[in-house]
């Protein structure tokens, strides 16, 4: 029986495969972050402006799995990712052939959180494993190889361009910031005027309440023809966009005070009062419906 022979292309092939060491790895990582912080900026400061603290929230849910399926998607399509496909490096099966894409999703999330949080070791132990293999490499049998052995020198320009990126991304990173420090306070500033407005209309309704309470006693136990002045009630110190209302019940034993919201469309702050049942009911927010058809209670 003959012996089987090595077909000679097979030899070369395997012969010039050279892995990836952690530092050339590295600088790809660099890369591919920066490309992924700056899309999460962007999701992030979108977020922001459109809906505020839960937008910037939201922002950063989606930032983060955008960052699993950039990864899985580009190594699934051409074995690289950007960062990757800079410093001239692919992942591949040990073999050479290409991954699963069920293998680069493990590769992407379950193997390179255990990689993290064994301190990084994980991701170190490239630097001294004999096929340069980190512990998410080693999980799916997967290796970074160099695409072209003969252009690793290109990794100073990469180098470089990593550190000019930097720069422009700190620059970057600097007008975000202004952006949304300016639309917070901004923000801040118009809640603290809502607030002020809201409190200025609490005030002037139990002010009415007690005016009213005063009315009842000198008018022999009625609250009959009481009505809201400026004068008894301080309602001229309401801001523009409000007005007052009281309502009384025919008997002159029931109020209701109505002063509309600003900050809030068709709705009206209340307090009512009925000197029958004794009963006295703090002020809630109501619609502008109840506050004009004459009703003398919050309810």
């Amino acid at each position: 029986m003959e012996p089987q022979t090595i077909p000679e292309e097979t030899v070369i092939v395997q012969s010039s495969v050279h892995y990836a060491g952690f530092w050339i790895r590295y600088a790809a990582v660099v890369i591919d972050g920066f490309i992924i912080g700056t899309g999460s900026l962007i999701l992030i400061a979108l977020g922001f402006i459109l809906a505020g603290k839960d937008g910037a929230t939201v922002g950063r849910i989606l930032s983060f799995l955008g960052g699993w399926f950039y990864s899985i998607m580009m190594i699934n399509s051409s074995g690289a990712t950007i960062g990757k496909r800079a410093v001239g490096i692919e992942v591949t099966a040990v073999d050479g052939t290409k991954l699963a894409l069920g293998q680069i999703i493990i590769r992407e999330t379950i193997g390179k959180i255990l990689s993290g949080i064994i301190l990084m070791i994980g991701y170190i132990m490239a630097a001294f494993t004999g096929k340069k293999q980190a512990l998410h490499d080693k999980l799916i049998s997967s290796v970074v190889v160099y695409k072209d052995p003969s252009k690793k020198n290109a990794v100073v320009w990469v180098v470089a361009g990593i550190l000019s990126f930097l720069v422009i991304m700190a620059g970057i990173g600097i007008v975000v910031s202004l952006i949304i420090s300016g639309i917070t306070a901004s923000r801040g500033h118009v809640d603290a005027l809502k607030q002020s407005d809201s409190d200025t209309i609490k005030a002037a309704v139990f002010t009415a309440m007690s005016h009213s309470v005063v009315y009842y006693s000198d008018h022999k136990d009625s609250l009959t023809g009481f009505s809201i002045s400026a004068s008894s009630t301080e309602s001229g110190v309401l801001p523009a966009c409000s007005s007052l209302i009281a309502n009384v019940s025919k008997d002159g034993q029931a109020l209701a005070v109505f002063a509309r919201e600003c900050a809030i469309p068709d709705t009206y702050f209340c307090a009512s009062l009925n000197f029958t049942t004794k009963g006295f009911m703090k002020g809630l927010d109501v619609p502008a419906g109840k506050a004009l058809s004459g009703a003398t209670s919050c309810n």
